[in-house]
């Protein structure tokens, strides 16, 4: 999907680039990032607030604030895909793929990213959850196992729909996934699928708060995006039918859709 943003690159990095790594760019990256200024701590389970605070004060990191502005320098990032089909082949016992859209709409966390992705999870939730036409077309022809599934994944600098699975044959399931995309581009989002989906992505926020190890990360993760995990139901109440339809018109376009193939050696 991505031509210059750094998520194309894996974490550890090169041979090359690790080659480059020297102490004074350790500290750089040590004094910078992991300062109390740029920390957030989240603390959830049964416990007694002053007690944890008191652990918290005598045991953690103690170091200057650093108070320069941290810059997160990015890539310029062209709106088309890099490549449309990508095949590697590694040991694995049936071709896996990974069909991907990439999102365009980016730049900006908030409130306004937490009801785009709460838009777009009604929307995979409808388009490729088990009781979708897409899947029982698949999985009736044989072309998917049950290990079958869709996921939206925001961020600020870069968002995208990943469907993932295992088949013989992959590229038949991209032209039958980017079939009934066009599909419904031509006759329009079932409002009724839109209605069970929007509870459906209701139930699974309020589940989420009995696993709390779960929350935690979720908490932290939208905190740095400048989301609060607690306005999701103001933002939720507010999302409508032409709020998805528009965004469904936006997101699942064929020219930013990539596929991904992993073919046994």
């Amino acid at each position: 999907l991505y031509a210059n943003n750094p998520v194309k690159k894996d974490v550890a990095g090169t041979v090359e680039s690790i080659a480059k790594i020297d102490k004074e760019l350790l500290y750089k990256c040590y004094n910078t990032f992991y300062n109390l200024s740029n920390m957030t701590l989240f603390v959830t389970g049964d416990f007694e607030p002053e007690r944890i605070l008191k652990v918290i004060e005598e045991s953690i990191i103690k170091n200057e604030p650093f108070n320069e502005e941290i810059k997160r320098i990015y890539p310029e990032e062209p709106k088309e895909i890099a490549e449309k089909c990508k095949e590697i082949s590694l040991s694995v016992s049936v071709p896996m793929f990974v069909m991907g859209f990439k999102d365009n709409d980016v730049g900006y966390g908030g409130e306004k990213l937490l009801k785009k992705s709460i838009e777009t999870e009604i929307l995979v939730k409808m388009l490729f959850s088990k009781s979708s036409p897409l899947y029982e077309k698949l999985y009736g022809g044989g072309l998917i196992t049950p290990n079958f599934g869709a996921e939206y994944n925001p961020q600020i600098d870069y968002s995208y729909t990943a469907i993932e699975g295992e088949s013989k044959q992959p590229k038949k399931v991209y032209d039958t996934v980017i079939q009934y995309i066009n599909d419904i581009h031509e006759k329009g989002l079932d409002e009724a699928a839109y209605n069970r989906a929007k509870k459906a992505v209701w139930g699974k926020y309020i589940r989420s708060y009995n696993d709390i190890e779960s929350f935690a990360h979720t908490f932290l993760a939208d905190s740095f995006m400048d989301i609060d995990y607690f306005d999701y139901f103001s933002c939720y109440e507010k999302i409508t039918f032409e709020d998805v339809k528009k965004r469904f018109a936006e997101h699942f376009d064929e020219k930013y859709c990539a596929l991904s193939i992993v073919n046994p050696v």
